[in-house]
C-alpha cells in the first residue's frame, strides 16, 4: 500500500542507526516491531487531535473505537490527557500504553 504523505495515520519506526521506516498505520508499524521484523529505537505517531508527531511513549493507544485507519481497525494514538475522553466518545477500549501492546492484542484487532 502506498503511504500518503498527508495521511494522519502515517507513522514511522526509527532504528538505532537513525534510519526511518514509514508505515501506513500504527498497527502495521507495531506488528513489524512485535514480530521482530525490525529492532526499533522509537515509534513515531501522529496524535489524533492535533496531528503533532510524538513518540509512542508520549501517547496512549485506543483500540476498538469507531475511528478506523486505512486498513480497517487500528490503534488510535491520543495524547494521554485526552485519551480517556476519546475512548468514551468513540466507544473504544481503555487507553493502552505502548508497553501494553502485545503481539496477541495486535493480531486480535478487527
Amino acid at each position: 500500500m502506498k503511504i500518503e504523505a498527508a495521511s494522519p495515520w502515517r507513522c514511522a519506526i526509527e532504528l538505532a542507526n537513525g534510519r526511518r521506516l514509514e508505515y501506513d498505520s500504527p498497527r502495521c508499524a507495531l506488528l513489524a516491531w512485535r514480530t521482530g521484523e525490525v529492532t526499533p529505537r522509537a515509534l513515531l505517531v501522529q496524535d489524533y487531535y492535533d496531528r503533532s508527531w510524538r513518540t509512542g511513549d508520549e501517547v496512549l493507544f485506543v483500540a476498538s473505537s469507531d475511528v478506523t485507519g486505512p486498513m480497517g481497525a487500528d490503534l488510535v494514538p491520543v495524547d494521554s490527557a485526552r485519551a480517556q475522553q476519546f475512548a468514551r466518545e468513540h466507544t473504544g477500549t481503555r487507553p493502552l500504553a505502548l508497553t501494553e501492546l502485545s503481539l496477541e492484542l495486535l493480531r486480535e484487532l478487527h
